[in-house]
């Protein structure tokens, strides 16, 4: 009798800023149809329209949105606990998924929701921990949500959750995203030669990113099962 093969993991993606669910689907549809044999994803639509103009107008049509604003030096940001609680009702309503995936600031909010879960923080009257464990996190320049009001989710030890960062040399963000890593028990990195982009893969990255989602369904066999409970 053949062995039923694992389902597709169910993830939630967010895109970076100014720009949308649908432009990060066009972004990540670059990838190999091995990576895309084994994720389903949901594209999510930040829950503000774009502040301003958007780095990708020229390429991809919009609307456009984003998930948070920030002041000049990136210390401090706003609106991102709304944002976070936009999440958290979103896949209240129409999770469980296995894991998150984010680029930039889509990468940014959705670590800290990981963080937020294992740490069992609450925001607005919403907790994270309240929702199916969250199995896995792809970050695709991402890096710790630096605003005093939010940073300290991220101390002590590092969270025992499977990551996987994709880091650019090219981009502005290699350092914060390299920083990112400190957080996170035995990380996964795919260093590419790109900058701030969702990036092209060579034939090692993509045995990279095949080897941790086949570890992730192995190792979570049930998680976000269409028969739990919601």
């Amino acid at each position: 009798m053949a062995t039923e093969a694992p389902r597709k993991l169910k993830v939630l993606a967010l895109h970076g800023s100014r720009t949308s669910g649908a432009i990060l689907k066009k972004q990540v549809s670059k990838w190999s149809p091995a990576i895309h044999d084994l994720i389903d994803f949901t594209f999510l639509d930040g829950p503000t329209p774009a502040q301003g103009e958007s780095d990708v107008q020229h390429i991809y049509e919009g609307p456009y949105f984003e998930w948070m604003q920030s002041n000049k030096d990136y210390t401090e940001f706003y609106n991102y606990r709304e944002s976070i609680a936009f999440v958290i009702d979103y896949v209240e309503k129409n999770g469980p998924f296995d894991g998150l995936l984010g680029f930039s600031q889509g990468a940014t909010l959705a670590g800290c929701i990981v963080a937020l879960q294992r740490r069992k923080w609450d925001i607005l009257g919403k907790s994270a921990a309240d929702l199916p464990p969250i199995r896995f996190f792809i970050a695709i320049s991402g890096a710790n949500l630096r605003d005093p009001g939010i940073n300290d989710v991220y101390l002590g030890t590092p969270m025992d959750v499977p990551t996987l960062h994709l880091i650019g040399a090219k981009d502005f963000m290699c350092e914060p995203s390299t920083q990112f890593l400190q957080f996170w028990k035995d990380p996964v990195t795919i260093k590419h030669p790109q900058g701030h982009t969702v990036p092209r893969l060579d034939e090692a990255a993509v045995t990279t990113f095949v080897t941790f989602l086949k570890q992730v369904q192995t190792a979570q066999p049930g998680a976000a099962d269409d028969s739990a409970e919601k």
